[in-house]
């Protein structure tokens, strides 16, 4: 996992990279090859399974140099379990594109790996998940095997070009979807104003191949269009403000994706219990209580006092009130 260049996330996510599709645009299929090394070394140590459609990696793939290799065997499917603990490693709840480089829903993942990524995921259930795919009947499947989870901040996408690619049949149910047209390669046939997804994407095709599409100025528009009449966010991609101007660069993202909240771990760094009565709140709202035993020794501190019982101890032992100002979370 790391941080993203992609304007409508924070981090990307892959526990799985590669894909049997051959998309031509695909611009994560050109960047493996950066980063694969000897891939017929590769293919011949002893992580690698000779006719096995995604290939699984317990622990990182090293290089003779010691570097970790991030596509040892191309861009065929493979599986980094070791990877699933990265949710885990952000303070503060953000939005994380899960299987930017790969294909999780592709058939040739058991739902068995699938769900391995959804419990890693429902552990740190403070992040909003935005998982993506070009095969949506997956999600279907899972749902009806009750393998799909039903959260509020899982968010499943559906990746369409507009090149003869039909809107796709996202599960229903209480489920969060949305539509990811990237790279747009040409008119989206929208519909009347039903509701198709949650959040709208588009995206233009980027890098300098001599067959790039430029997305046409009506073909954005009409999907504009639809979204306001469906009351659907859309969100536009930098890539697209040449065509449409800074001006019309509506970057819509649901409220539910942008609410925030901090991780099990910062909770408990940040918040404790009153020492007097166990009353549960932030340490910046509590009076911290030190000592020492010797007038140069270290001092250490030993616990946290709320202001009601703090007040209550100096009046009991008639000592005057100090005037104290509540730190602030960097305690200054």
């Amino acid at each position: 996992m790391h941080r993203s260049k992609i304007e409508f996330c924070d981090d990307v996510w892959n526990p799985i990279t590669g894909c049997l599709y051959k998309c031509s645009y695909c611009y994560a299929r050109k960047k493996s090859a950066r980063f694969t090394g000897d891939l017929q070394r590769n293919k011949n140590t002893s992580c690698y399974r000779n006719g096995e459609e995604l290939q699984v990696l317990e622990g990182p793939f090293r290089a003779d140099t010691g570097g970790i290799l991030n596509y040892p065997f191309g861009f065929e499917p493979t599986y980094h379990r070791y990877r699933l603990h990265y949710p885990k490693t952000r303070k503060n709840s953000c939005i994380i594109l899960v299987g930017e480089s790969g294909e999780i829903f592709g058939d040739w993942v058991p739902d068995k790996i699938i769900q391995e990524i959804f419990k890693a995921c429902l552990k740190e259930s403070i992040h909003k998940y935005l998982f993506l795919t070009r095969n949506p009947k997956r999600y279907v499947e899972l749902m009806k095997a009750g393998i799909l989870p039903v959260e509020a901040n899982f968010w499943y996408g559906s990746t369409i070009t507009g090149k003869g690619d039909p809107i796709p049949a996202l599960p229903e149910g209480g489920v969060k979807t949305f539509l990811n047209i990237e790279p747009m390669l040409g008119r989206i046939a929208m519909p009347g104003s039903c509701k198709i997804a949650d959040w709208i994407v588009i995206g233009a095709e980027t890098g300098n191949s001599r067959e790039k599409v430029v997305p046409k100025k009506e073909w954005i528009w009409e999907a504009m269009q639809y979204a306001d009449r469906a009351g659907i966010p859309i969100f536009l991609k930098n890539s697209l403000e040449p065509i449409v101007g800074k001006a019309n660069l509506r970057q819509e993202i649901p409220a539910e994706l942008t609410a925030k909240e901090i991780s099990s771990l910062l909770r408990v760094r940040r918040e404790t219990d009153c020492t007097i009565c166990k009353a549960h709140g932030e340490k910046r709202e509590m009076i911290a209580l030190s000592a020492k035993s010797k007038r140069r020794g270290p001092t250490k501190q030993i616990g946290y006092m709320c202001k009601a019982c703090f007040a209550n101890f100096c009046s009991q032992y008639e000592i005057e009130m100090p005037d104290l100002e509540v730190q602030d979370e960097k305690g200054k």
